[in-house]
């Protein structure tokens, strides 16, 4: 597959073989962006722990995803009170059909 020329220069300025400390590692992600698009990082750190030993913990990312949803329902009028009851937040038809246009 051929990559294109942003990727390229890219991976020039990067040394796959080399193990960064944690400082320069992040200025070397952030030089070597290359997408239009917030790119997705993964990290492996060696802990050099023994095998009895385990680490466990969490992380709270600073943007979570959003639990909320809301519900739309498009029917006739006759139905919406009835769809508001079930646990809609929204119900109708025209005025809808409008706005998500």
């Amino acid at each position: 597959m051929k990559h294109g020329k942003n990727y390229r220069e890219a991976l020039k300025k990067y040394d796959a073989t080399r193990q960064y400390d944690l400082q320069k590692a992040l200025e070397v992600v952030k030089e070597i962006k290359f997408a239009k698009f917030d790119e997705t990082v993964e990290v492996h750190v060696n802990l050099k722990l023994g095998k009895s030993q385990t680490v466990r913990d969490t992380v709270v990312l600073p943007n979570q995803f959003r639990g909320e949803k809301k519900v739309l329902v498009f029917c006739k009028e006759d139905r919406v009170q009835e769809a508001l009851d079930a646990g809609a937040a929204f119900a109708g038809a025209d005025e809808y059909i409008e706005k998500v246009k």
